[in-house]
């Protein structure tokens, strides 16, 4: 949010709106994307009319104040910022960001667990191979701990919304047991070495 409404904030951004050009908006647009490195930009108008879009099709941003939002095949987060220049409003900038494999993948790293990210009815993003999507849909019914059997191995796991509100995506956290259980093995095999030294 801080970012989005920074970046409304700059005075070469409100100039390219306040003219209502979308050839004038276009190049500013695209630079200052490629700087947040967001998946959408996209600039409005006095009349919340689309003047650029750029990463999705013009005609999706008419909420504006919608966080998350299906595009195609993907799974946007959408932040909303107004552009005005003393007490006038210009028109509003809405920066969007992809919650995609990817997205995913730095979720793994940083939980050590795999994660599935889901909204209705749909699996948009996991670590874990794509044929267990069925499985996992059968698991986002609610939030709390539930275990659910993929590729023969059992897992724990974990859902919470990310966000408020009914709309928001269901982010599923899974743990393998036989991998949360290799620790105590390894503990209980080290005991039995030391119990037969000691021996």
């Amino acid at each position: 949010r801080e970012r989005t409404a920074l970046l409304a904030d700059l005075p070469k951004l409100k100039a390219a709106v306040a003219e209502g050009d979308p050839r004038t908006a276009e190049p500013i647009a695209r630079d200052y994307r490629e700087r947040v490195r967001s998946d959408v930009l996209v600039l409005t108008d006095r009349q919340g009319r689309t003047l650029v879009s750029l990463g999705a099709p013009a005609a999706a941003w008419t909420d504006l104040a919608q966080p998350f939002r299906v595009d195609g095949r993907r799974l946007l987060e959408t932040v909303a910022a107004p552009i005005v220049l003393d007490t006038e409003a210009l028109g509003h900038l809405v920066l969007g960001f992809a919650l995609d494999d990817a997205f995913a993948a730095r979720l793994r790293a940083l939980t050590g667990s795999h994660v599935a990210l889901a909204m209705d009815g749909r699996v948009f993003a996991s670590t874990m191979p794509r044929e267990n999507d069925a499985a996992l849909l059968a698991v986002v019914g609610g939030t709390g701990v539930a275990r659910v059997v993929l590729e023969g191995e059992e897992h724990v796991a974990l859902g919470t919304t990310l966000g408020a509100g009914e709309s928001a995506p269901l982010v599923l956290v899974l743990r393998s047991r036989a991998e949360a259980l290799r620790p105590l093995a390894a503990l209980r095999a080290a005991l039995a070495v030391a119990a037969l030294g000691a021996v």
